[in-house]
């Protein structure tokens, strides 16, 4: 169903491109098409004719690949997002019903979860524009999807391999959009950390914790070597950082997150030929303006979470819309933390845990505390709203 609805949502995307009326991309996707194009001639990523690590490589090799198997073409790249977009939506069932399942509930109310999370995920429609993008978020939302399966899985049994695939699922996520990249390793630390305090034992949690650090690392590494041949210099993801930090410290007229800053700083920043060190330079501007006057930060900090929580779509939806699926999605998060009536042969003890739900409220908050230290704006909240799913999707059943 997933397929299909996505597949109808396509259509009129695909007549835009038949009468000759291209539909828009998203705002960098001119970017991605030359970087895949590069990426298939051999010369890689460029920009201004020098290797670049501006964005982590994994969006454009995705699209080359599209590129080499379907010709050049970004109606391919859409038709591949939405059979992507699709495959995601067993993966979410899937992990709404470990966490439905394994949380106090019975096996009953697991598959519950698991098809409520699915027709949820099926009818979103931010994930199903996105897929109609060309932007990471195509890419990332699923690799965020697959995280949170994996850790629901972990979270009722802590593997070898479930940790490898921790590990292998966090770096691919991160060469897609580096933002991903401190929560894997936190919740495998989390999980080592109970696996210490449950068992008594020090050196298989460890173990498992360092086969997560080696299937973590051993991806990435190609990418390191290649920017360190580059700039001379340790860059584990993308130069963009420093950028987007000094945005978030200067939202345009004062309150509008996501929009790029333009002033004598971000000036003199272009005239720095390494981008390593211009994002360097940008962060420090960054903090500086903060230290030099604290009194902002309160409003500042204020400002990007309420525009993190904002059910107003500035990013995803070319114009501007309410995201009514947002909003739905709220309250019934809620009540997956509510205490369930006794009845349909469960008790009131039978509620799921909030602890046991961590997984999906744990990206939830990781995704706002970035936001209100780079910029809460709707595409960094848009992973996070998979969380919000899942969690909506028990508090639909509970409710």
């Amino acid at each position: 169903m997933a397929l299909a609805i996505r597949a109808l949502a396509l259509i009129p995307v695909l007549w835009a491109f038949a009468v000759g009326e291209p539909p828009y991309l998203g705002g960098d996707w001119g970017a991605f098409h030359e970087w895949a194009k590069g990426i298939l001639s051999g010369a890689g990523m460029l920009a201004d004719g020098l290797p670049t690590a501006e964005y982590t490589p994994l969006y454009p090799l995705f699209i080359a690949g599209v590129y080499a198997a379907a010709g050049v073409s970004p109606w391919a790249v859409l038709t591949a997002q939405t059979v992507l977009g699709a495959l995601a939506c067993p993966i979410v069932a899937a992990a709404a019903g470990k966490l439905g399942g394994g949380c106090g509930g019975t096996g009953g109310a697991g598959r519950r979860c698991a098809a409520v999370a699915g027709l949820l995920y099926a009818l979103y429609p931010p994930f199903i524009k996105a897929e109609h993008l060309v932007m990471t978020e195509a890419l990332y939302v699923f690799w965020v999807i697959v995280c949170l399966w994996v850790l629901a899985r972990l979270d009722r049994r802590f593997s070898w391999g479930g940790m490898a695939l921790l590990g292998l699922v966090g770096a691919l996520g991160s060469l897609t959009k580096p933002s991903l990249a401190i929560f894997p390793v936190v919740c495998g630390a989390a999980l080592v950390v109970r696996g210490w305090a449950r068992r008594k034992d020090f050196w298989e949690p460890t173990g498992k914790g360092l086969v997560l650090a080696l299937a973590f690392a051993a991806v990435l590494s190609p990418w390191v070597v290649r920017n360190y041949g580059i700039f001379g210099r340790f860059v584990p993801l993308g130069t963009e950082g420093g950028a987007v930090f000094y945005d978030g410290v200067h939202l345009k007229d004062g309150w509008k997150p996501g929009f790029r800053t333009k002033d004598a700083v971000t000036a003199r920043a272009a005239r720095i030929a390494s981008e390593p060190e211009r994002s360097a330079f940008l962060m420090g501007a960054g903090l500086k303006k903060i230290a030099s006057e604290p009194s902002r930060l309160p409003r500042l900090l204020a400002v990007k979470a309420l525009f993190f929580w904002s059910p107003f779509d500035w990013e995803i939806f070319l114009g501007g819309t309410y995201s009514f699926g947002f909003v739905f999605l709220l309250p019934f998060a809620v009540c997956a933390f509510l205490k369930r009536r006794p009845g349909d042969g469960m008790s009131r003890d039978d509620s799921w845990r909030a602890s046991a739900l961590w997984p999906a409220w744990g990206i939830v908050i990781y995704y706002f505390l970035l936001g209100i230290a780079f910029i809460g704006s709707p595409r960094l909240r848009l992973p996070a709203e998979a969380g919000i799913l899942i969690l909506a999707a028990l508090g639909i059943v509970l409710f």
